[in-house]
């Protein structure tokens, strides 16, 4: 059976065959055939000025950023021409022209239109073109692809492009072409053998995708607790910078509540379809810029659907924010310090995984005499299904599922904080993970999507005016947050066999290991998906701390959380952490438990 245009191409890319045509040979072309080159690939460079041609006929480079004796070493790999129709011959034909700006201070895109036409009258099936060219934000799918696809073959089928801004800075003596950071931007299906071809060339995403993150002081570190939730994706992650620099085209830099943009509503849209997939009743979206303004919507929706009730219900341990009124919530007295009494809250214990029947009975049993205490007092009990400052506690759906339904029969809404938990369990929501979906009345998100939202049933919607903002969030976080949300959704995330999973469960084997080499080192691990927690040296809070100020001089960042035990947490970037990061940190891990232990 004979290969496809794709396979064939990725075939000869990874088997350093591929044949390369460097277009343009100025300061961003040269470097960059001598580069590819020097790491295999057979080049041809292709220019219309015959001088220039002539000086690399004969050895002598123009170019500050490449030497005579490049040209030398690699004279049996390079060859000039001005002949374009060598270009069917090509298996990577990468766009280097010119691009003067006009009058106008636009680009000049007459060189890379005439180019994609020059390619358009030889390209062979199995091709990959790639501009490289300095340019705006749409000339590869708007301009180049229009061209090439009037050769007859089939765009993302026989060929395939992308875009890759130029990886030259002149006169830069740290940064050469091979290693200066860039981000790809792949069309029509380009990203697989894109991707092969930068690892081949050392140019790999890695640049620009890990989890390391540098300081104020100049030191890096591996950031495991995500920036506290907000860099599910790593640090520099291509889908994120893309969203960013599309936002910073727009003009809008705030989007307005009473003015709201398309990306606010696209933002919406997506959190609303994603809420739903399961059965989840859930039909309206507010924006907000905060998570703890997410919960105050929630609160405010949910108080003013159940009026005159004035009371709440929660889990013990949780936490929900810093404001006057989240911090009535949380079950933190220092939280609310000379601060003044703004909300009724009780408090239902949470899941016990030492007595699971007992623990469910208790906290059944604790809920119905609040509500026998207060009858038609409590507006809504707010969830935290997993308790996230709180030390990562998770708890089996059956516990969720008997309290949930408790509320319903007594009219008190279900509320669920989602603020940590969105996108880190082997579903978007950790409701849906724990398919409780259609117990679920309000439920709210922030940190990892970005902009953050309250979403919640139709029958509970607020009337005009209750919930309003001046500013919903900024463009960049909602274009940001959108992608970051398809991006998960539409990926191999999610599942029992998904990137969350796999990876949480390789963290947690780790770890395993560990206690098992040093049993009175740790407990753990606990929590569920990319929450992961464990308890050092019996949850004494100041060892604990001695221990994370250890392992952040050893260079990673994990943060304490709970108290009675206090445990060491960790908020997994799924979205650019690999296995060779995981198993680093744990090494790093296990030197300051070591390291710390209390005699």
């Amino acid at each position: 059976m004979s290969l496809s245009p794709f396979d064939t191409l990725l075939t000869r890319i990874e088997g350093q065959a591929a044949r390369v045509g460097i277009i343009g040979l100025g300061y961003v072309g040269l470097p960059l055939a001598v580069t590819i080159a020097r790491h295999g690939y057979p080049v041809t460079g292709f220019d219309i000025d015959p001088a220039k041609l002539g000086q690399l006929e004969a050895g002598q480079s123009y170019i500050e950023a490449v030497a005579d004796s490049d040209l030398a070493v690699l004279a049996g790999s390079m060859r000039w021409t001005g002949d374009f129709a060598l270009l069917a011959e090509m298996d990577v034909i990468i766009i280097c022209v010119p691009t003067p700006l006009t009058a106008h201070r636009d680009p000049d895109l007459s060189y890379v239109t005439s180019t994609s036409e020059e390619i358009a009258r030889h390209i062979s099936p199995a091709t990959l073109v790639v501009l490289e060219s300095t340019t705006y934000p749409g000339t590869t799918a708007g301009v180049v692809a229009p061209i090439l696809e009037g050769s007859g073959l089939c765009l993302g089928a026989d060929i395939f492009i992308g875009f890759s801004p130029e990886r030259e800075d002149p006169g830069n003596a740290s940064y050469r072409t091979a290693t200066i950071p860039k981000v790809d931007k792949i069309v029509g299906n380009a990203d697989a053998f894109l991707g092969r071809f930068d690892k081949a060339m050392g140019r790999t995403q890695n640049d620009v995708q890990r989890v390391l993150v540098e300081l104020a002081d100049g030191s890096v570190k591996y950031d495991l607790v995500a920036g506290v939730g907000t860099h599910h994706m790593g640090h520099g992650h291509p889908v994120v910078v893309a969203a960013a620099v599309d936002a910073a085209l727009m003009s809008t830099v705030m989007e307005g509540n009473l003015q709201a943009s398309v990306v606010g509503q696209d933002f919406a849209r997506t959190l609303r379809e994603t809420a739903r997939e399961s059965g989840a009743p859930i039909e309206h979206c507010f924006v907000s810029t905060s998570g703890a303004m997410a919960c105050e919507n929630a609160l405010k929706i949910a108080f003013q659907a159940k009026a005159p009730a004035d009371r709440l219900l929660t889990y013990a341990g949780c936490f929900t924010g810093r404001t006057i009124a989240t911090v009535q919530i949380t079950d933190r007295p220092a939280f609310r310090d000379g601060l003044p009494r703004t909300l009724a809250v009780d408090y239902v214990p949470f899941f016990d995984h030492r007595d699971p029947e007992g623990s469910t009975a208790a906290a059944v049993a604790a809920l119905d005499q609040h509500l026998r205490r207060h009858p038609g007092r409590y507006a809504a009990m707010l969830f935290e299904l997993i308790l996230g400052e709180g030390g990562f506690y998770a708890a089996p759906a059956e516990f969720h599922r008997a309290l949930m339904e408790t509320c319903r029969a007594a009219g008190v809404l279900v509320l669920v904080d989602e603020v940590q938990t969105f996108l880190r369990t082997s579903r978007p929501f950790a409701f849906q993970h724990l398919q409780l979906d259609e117990l679920v009345d309000v439920v709210w998100v922030g940190k990892a999507s970005q902009a953050c939202a309250t979403l919640f049933r139709a029958d509970v919607a607020p009337r005009p005016g209750l919930v309003t903002q001046t500013f919903t969030a900024s463009t960049a976080a909602l274009l940001a947050g959108t992608a970051i949300v398809r991006h998960f959704r539409d990926g191999d995330f999610f599942g029992s066999q998904g990137h969350i999973c796999a990876l949480s469960e390789h963290f947690r084997s780790r770890l395993h290991a560990i206690r098992d080499r040093h049993p009175s080192l740790l407990e753990g691990p606990w929590g569920e998906g990319a929450m992961v927690a464990f308890t050092p040296f019996d949850g004494d809070a100041a060892h604990v701390k001695a221990f994370l100020d250890d392992l952040y001089e050893r260079g990673v960042i994990g943060l304490a959380a709970g108290n009675g035990p206090t445990r060491a947490r960790f908020l997994l970037p799924i979205g650019g952490i690999e296995v060779a990061d995981l198993d680093r940190c744990a090494e790093l891990i296990e030197a300051s438990l070591v390291a710390t232990e209390p005699t």
